[in-house]
């Protein structure tokens, strides 16, 4: 695996856990 392919993928989990902490958020009844 390459830097560039590290990075990409690491910035697609932050980007989804930045989603999930915002629809915990917005919809705290679900979990």
């Amino acid at each position: 695996m390459s830097m560039e392919e590290l990075m990409w993928s690491q910035n697609i989990i932050n980007k989804l856990m930045s989603i999930i902490l915002a629809w915990q958020t917005l919809r705290p009844c679900i979990l």
